[in-house]
């Protein structure tokens, strides 16, 4: 009986011993990280037909708490030492241009480089988000894809829903690109180097009204970035720029042109400039006493301008003294004068905030008495 109860614990000594084995030498999982996976499919810079190459390949990258589409983009970009601009409007950002890999030639790629309808969007698995950049939350094993589209209007459909149609990628090897090569495009033109002018800050001179529709014949100036530098530089128009549309451009007010790039630059871009009233003729002026009765000559009736200003100093002063004449009269009566005093006049019309150049000088051919 001993023996038998000494067997029985050795037996149970053993299973415990080989339990204890089991679960001492048995692996721990280690908790797997999430990701999620990005390419980016850029152009080079054209205004005809799409010419796609692949900038990242498709990679993975680790998924953080509430990452947004925005900041793999960033995450992305960063990695591969490439550039990206994020326009923040009412609507929420979206992205306005990325620099090209520095082997094709490191160049801007923005909205409207490759026409006004041409810019960046992103898909995530293969369909439209159907939110903006900044608010696409994602989840384990999304793939998202940012590519440049030079044509919208090709890829949305029409009412009532507007969808999108993802284009056909397949066409565009998922390689990175190396010099001299194009990222899984053969027989890649050389890098354009033109300055899209939708990174351009353009201004452009006043004009005069006419009374007929202004689209040519304007000075304009762009400032912009290339290499580090900053550069002004005023446009030629027929070298630089085409005029591709404009407002009606009649009217005192805001006038609009829509320029298209030539020779070194690219893209298309709205410039706005000021359309001034005329300048008025130079006045009459008549002295009396203690006043100076000042006339003139009222702008063209299409132009539609009530109101005028007139300012006047004694001969030989520095400072003048501006006065509203009443609207609609091209008459001011000046009070309260200096006796025995010559006085230099000028007039101009305006409208809200919009002044034409002050006329001639005129001096009192008398004094005031």
């Amino acid at each position: 009986m001993e023996l038998t109860r000494r067997r029985g614990l050795a037996r149970l000594l053993a299973a415990i011993v080989v339990t204890v084995l089991i679960v001492t030498l048995a692996p721990v999982q280690a908790h797997a990280q999430e990701t999620v996976s990005f390419r980016l499919i850029g152009a080079t810079l054209s205004s005809g037909d799409t010419v796609r190459q692949t900038w990242i390949p498709t990679t993975s990258y680790n998924l953080t708490s509430n990452m947004t589409a925005a900041d793999l983009v960033r995450t992305a970009l960063a990695r591969a030492g490439m550039s990206v601009v994020f326009t923040e409007t009412s609507f929420g950002s979206y992205i306005s241009s990325v620099r090209a890999p520095s082997v094709l030639g490191g160049y801007t790629l923005a909205e409207f480089s490759n026409g006004s309808s041409s810019g960046w969007m992103f898909i995530v698995n293969n369909k439209d988000p159907g939110a903006g950049i900044s608010d696409t939350y994602l989840s384990p094993g999304v793939r998202v894809i940012l590519f440049y589209e030079n044509d919208f209007n090709k890829i949305y459909g029409g009412p009532p829903d507007y969808a999108l149609h993802v284009p056909d990628f397949s066409g565009v090897p998922d390689v990175a690109p190396t010099a001299g090569g194009s990222g899984g495009l053969l027989n890649q033109p050389a890098a354009d180097t033109r300055i899209p002018l939708s990174s351009v800050t353009l201004t452009a001179e006043d004009k005069t009204w006419t009374g007929s529709r202004i689209r040519s014949g304007f000075k304009v100036m762009a400032k912009y970035s290339q290499n580090g530098n900053v550069y002004t530089k005023s446009l030629k128009a027929g070298t630089d720029y085409d005029i591709s549309s404009s407002g009606s451009n009649k009217a005192i007010g805001k006038g609009t042109v829509r320029l298209s790039g030539k020779g070194s630059f690219t893209g298309e871009k709205d410039v706005t400039f000021r359309i001034m009233p005329k300048k008025v003729a130079k006045p009459t002026v008549k002295a009396g006493k203690g006043q100076i009765q000042v006339t003139w000559k009222k702008g063209p009736s299409a132009a539609k301008i009530t109101t005028y200003q007139v300012r006047y100093r004694v001969k030989g002063a520095t400072s003048w003294t501006v006065k509203p004449a009443t609207s609609g009269k091209a008459s001011l009566t000046v009070k309260k004068l200096k006796k025995g005093k010559y006085y230099q006049v000028q007039v101009r019309a305006y409208k809200q905030s919009y002044y034409g150049a002050w006329s001639a000088l005129n001096v009192s051919a008398k004094k005031v008495s």
